[in-house]
């Protein structure tokens, strides 16, 4: 994949472009419209007689609906502060489950809350709005090596330190595949042009965290989630979470994303080779998972050493990616910064995405963008999109006010590092910066960034590695009224067949609903399910 950008399928001539090469259903502009408003503003399709829309395409739903417009995931105990023991570890866990802490029903969906940047009404839809790309957003998949000796499982607590342990983490590579599967099934109804990572794709730069997520995401070749001694939690084949399986795979391109977990060990520390060393002993300080300990949760020493978990250095995750496939946004010119700065152009849309790498490679969780990659890397990227006629959707992983100058705790300071209000004043000029997609705070959230020159939405997914494990479908609308809307939905992980997935979901939620999670109510409506509206900047044609 060249760093110049790449396109996708040609569209089909029979309708407006989608993303993916397909018609969108929509009518063509001199026919009826497919689209219309409903009395909130929402855009919805014009049904026919039998209450189904174009994109229905005459046939009604069968299966188990993911959109949490049609229903979402509501825990049947109440959410807590943590005072149960620890469900992560083995007794705590069958206790929590035993109590029903992991249970849930399915409650009412949550409609799409229209939103424009000052508050204001909604604009009227044009008579020949359109949709011009659909795809999705993935972000915080964490695919955790549970039992490597880099692991510090026993500072786990509720507060900063909640995803040192997860009560769900042998299962993350299973939600991982079952988030594939709801793409697809996604896909299969309605075409998705790409799916974007949002970051923290793997938990420790591991190189073999990294096998899995692309074993995972690639399909075709069984992924074993597994290291150090051979695990089989339960005699048999595919019937516990350390067996072999076989990943669907993505059915549509995948476009890298970097995050702190990506490239920092447990997310917070910089590579070095003391790490490395560390990382492939048969020594762990702060504790990991021994699935022959009662409680499976131990550290010292004893450990099956495995060189597959040697963390990477920077440059050799890109090296990595480059060398996979058409290398999913990253080339030669990634792998000699060692930074995931690169821009893709959508064929036959007008969108630019420019994608940053906040990692603080040095150290620390939060974000970090210097202006030596400002200016070598999103500037140019920027003002070209702007020469092109293009817009531009921002993508990273941490949010503007999650950056910072030192990569905060376990960080250090950095020359040239931006602070929030700095990289505010370098978008100021850039009205066709309309968009900006992020995680790692694991939550659905939607802001309004004000720039000193204009304002953009700024677009946060929540966590699959975490309750709720849902994804975002994103859909960009041209509305044929001077406006650019973008609609997002969140989606529910797809466990319908898979076991294994659907336990690595309860427990996610007894980790949640204990309170170990750390991750607080959910968030209200106008966050979750979303159409974002905001002006056309003059410069973009269409």
């Amino acid at each position: 994949m060249a760093d110049q950008g790449i396109g996708l399928p040609d569209a089909d001539p029979s309708g407006p472009f989608d993303g993916g090469g397909a018609s969108t259903g929509n009518a063509a502009p001199d026919g009826p419209p497919a689209v219309t408003q409903d009395d909130a503003g929402r855009v919805v399709p014009v049904m026919d007689d039998a209450g189904l829309g174009p994109a229905d395409g005459g046939v009604a739903p069968v299966a188990r609906p993911l959109s949490t417009v049609d229903q979402r995931i509501v825990p049947s105990h109440a959410l807590e502060d943590g005072t149960h023991p620890n469900p992560a570890y083995a007794d705590a866990r069958a206790s929590a489950l035993s109590q029903g802490y992991g249970a849930y029903t399915w409650g009412p969906g949550e409609s799409a809350v229209p939103r424009t940047l000052d508050g204001g009404p909604v604009p009227a839809l044009g008579r020949n709005a359109r949709r011009i790309l659909r795809f999705a957003h993935l972000s915080d998949l964490q695919l955790t090596d549970e039992e490597s000796t880099t692991r510090v499982a026993t500072v786990d607590s509720r507060g900063q330190a909640s995803a040192a342990l997860r009560t769900q983490d042998a299962y993350l590579c299973h939600l991982a595949n079952a988030a594939v599967r709801a793409i697809n099934r996604e896909n299969a109804a309605d075409p998705v042009a790409f799916t974007l990572l949002g970051g923290d794709n793997i938990d420790s730069a591991q190189e073999n965290e990294l096998d899995w997520l692309i074993g995972i995401l690639n399909g075709g070749l069984p992924v074993e989630c597994d290291s150090g001694a051979d695990d089989d939690l339960l005699a048999g084949a595919a019937n516990d979470p350390k067996d072999a399986f076989m990943p669907e795979g993505l059915a549509m391109p995948w476009l890298w994303v970097s995050g702190n977990h990506d490239e920092l060990v447990q997310g917070n520390l910089g590579v070095n080779n003391t790490l490395r060393s560390n990382a492939t002993s048969g020594f762990c300080a702060l504790g990991t998972r021994d699935y022959s300990d009662p409680d499976e949760i131990r550290s010292g020493s004893g450990f099956v050493s495995d060189e597959r978990r040697k963390p990477m250095f920077p440059a050799e995750l890109m090296a990595r990616l480059a060398d996979t496939d058409d290398g999913h946004g990253i080339s030669a010119r990634q792998v000699t910064r060692g930074k995931a700065f690169y821009h893709y152009d959508v064929a036959d849309a007008p969108v630019r995405f420019v994608v940053m790498d906040t990692a603080a490679e040095a150290g620390g969780a939060s974000g970090m963008l210097r202006r030596s990659d400002v200016d070598a890397f999103v500037k140019p990227a920027i003002e070209e999109a702007k020469a092109l006629g293009r817009i531009v959707i921002l993508a990273s992983h941490h949010a503007i006010d999650a950056l910072t100058v030192d990569g905060g705790t376990l960080g250090s300071r950095q020359d040239g590092a931006m602070r929030p209000e700095e990289f505010r004043a370098f978008l100021a000029e850039y009205d066709h910066v309309l968009f900006s997609l992020v995680g790692h705070s694991h939550v659905h959230e939607v802001r309004a960034i004000e720039t000193p020159g204009h304002a953009y939405w700024e677009v946060m997914t929540s966590a699959i590695a975490d309750y709720p494990h849902e994804l975002r479908m994103l859909e960009l609308w041209e509305g044929d009224n001077d406006h650019y809307m973008l609609r997002a939905t969140a989606i529910d992980v797809d466990t319908d067949g898979d076991p294994l997935a659907e336990q690595g979901r309860v427990l996610g939620i007894a980790d949640y609903t204990t309170g170990w999670a750390a991750l607080g109510p959910l968030p209200p409506a106008g966050h979750t399910n979303v159409e974002l509206w905001i002006r056309k900047p003059s410069e973009v044609p269409l």
